[in-house]
């Protein structure tokens, strides 16, 4: 028997599904975006119709109500757009739209903390929680949990390309999230730092 909260997940996508493919949003246009390169998206019927797919990969969950959808146009890059999905802990699907309209956007995988027993590091799509800070060109990954308590882990990365959109990893940190807290309140604590690469000495005159 499906449970009623699963009744009413399915009902909402279908609704939302509805009012994407019906919107009357004309295509999306990079060029209209405004001078400070970035345009936030709060009603689904906004949504451009040609990215209404950018949604679809939320796996059976649907756009949050209370977080917009962020389109960044990235200095000689591509527009990148993060698209907020409802989950039980919340999760965030980054798009590239490299050559956009020609090229069907691609869906950005990076480094990130393995919670596998082994531990180590592993390429991924699902980034959590994902926030762009352009003056620096930082991207924030902040993998959140439901438990309580339990560790949050958080991602730095630095835009290294703007030409080729490539990022390295700087930093990954963890913070206890205490029972009735909120993200704000974690104190993270740093779990690993990229260092200096060695380079060569310069030969002595």
């Amino acid at each position: 028997m499906i449970s009623s909260n699963r009744l009413r997940a399915v009902s909402l996508c279908l609704a939302l599904s509805v009012a994407v493919t019906s919107a009357q949003a004309e295509g999306f246009d990079a060029s209209q975006m405004p001078k400070d390169g970035s345009l936030y998206i709060r009603r689904i019927e906004d949504l451009p119709s040609d990215l209404s797919k950018l949604w679809i990969p939320c796996t059976g969950a649907a756009l949050r109500v209370d977080r917009p959808i962020e389109l960044h146009r990235v200095p000689k890059g591509p527009v990148m757009a993060l698209v907020p999905c409802s989950t039980i802990v919340g999760t965030t699907t980054v798009w590239l739209m490299r050559g956009w309209p020609l090229h069907p956007p691609t869906r950005l995988s990076l480094p990130a903390p393995d919670h596998l027993p082994a531990g180590g590091i592993t390429m991924t799509e699902d980034l959590g929680i994902v926030s762009w800070h352009p003056a620096d060109g930082i991207l924030l990954s902040t993998m959140t949990s439901d438990m309580c308590p339990d560790l949050f882990w958080r991602s730095t990365y630095q835009i290294t390309s703007y030409a080729g959109f490539k990022f390295s990893l700087l930093r990954i940190e963890s913070g206890l999230r205490a029972c009735g807290t909120t993200l704000g309140s974690v104190r993270w604590q740093t779990e690993w730092a990229a260092n200096p690469w060695r380079v060569l000495p310069k030969p002595t005159p």
